[in-house]
């Protein structure tokens, strides 16, 4: 399943070339990530001692993306580890479906507490299995 998530251009995202700032882009894409994570492992998981983090990130630039421009990010789990999720999301523009931007991204699991990796709970991957078949 893909997740879309429209998105408000601020002002402030764009720069002086009157396009958004990269660090926008990368902003907007987490944006996509916690919508999809809070309705798959609930909201707040990110605040309990067992959460995911962001690993890495891959990212291609595909065009420029405008202050005008109507965007939306997708989002879609990839695949589901023992101790990982990998995505794939998309910026896109809402009105012409043209793809602005790419981006793969790993996220962990992790302990805040031991300030290490742990293996996915079994209910998370569950959750996320249902999510990548509907």
């Amino acid at each position: 399943m893909t997740e879309t998530l429209p998105i408000q251009i601020r002002f402030s995202d764009v720069d002086s070339f009157q396009h958004v700032n990269n660090c926008s882009i990368l902003a907007y894409y987490e944006l996509g990530r916690v919508q999809v994570m809070e309705k798959i492992l609930g909201r707040g998981f990110h605040h309990e001692d067992e959460t995911v983090v962001m690993v890495y990130v891959d990212l291609d630039f595909c065009a420029q993306i405008r202050l005008d421009d109507q965007i939306s990010v997708t989002t879609r789990i990839e695949h589901i580890g023992n101790k990982s999720v990998k995505t794939y999301q998309e910026i896109v523009d809402t009105v012409t479906g043209m793809v602005y931007s790419r981006s793969r991204c790993v996220l962990s699991g992790f302990s805040k507490k031991e300030n290490a990796s742990l293996k996915l709970k079994d209910a998370w991957v569950s959750a996320l299995e249902r999510f990548m078949q509907e």
